[in-house]
């Protein structure tokens, strides 16, 4: 029975394991000087709302603020 339940747990979490891999692919730019997210997403967010944008890039790249330091490199959706 132990056996049974072991085998049964081991299929689920190949199941989950394969069915969690994604492949995203980013674009990446970087920050000249000056620039900053409301000046990025004028440029880059094309139809979405660029509030929403930025919050996006900033989860997306860790950021801990929306200052941006020229060469910094961001990986946009």
């Amino acid at each position: 029975m132990i056996m049974i339940a072991g085998l049964i747990f081991n299929q689920s979490a190949a199941a989950v394991d394969q069915g969690s891999t994604q492949t995203t692919a980013f674009n990446y730019i970087s920050v000249m000087p000056g620039e900053s997210l409301w000046q990025l997403a004028e440029t880059h967010a094309k139809g979405q709302n660029q509030q929403d944008w930025v919050t996006e890039i900033i989860l997306l790249n860790n950021l801990q603020s929306a200052d941006l330091v020229a060469g910094d490199r961001l990986a946009l959706p």
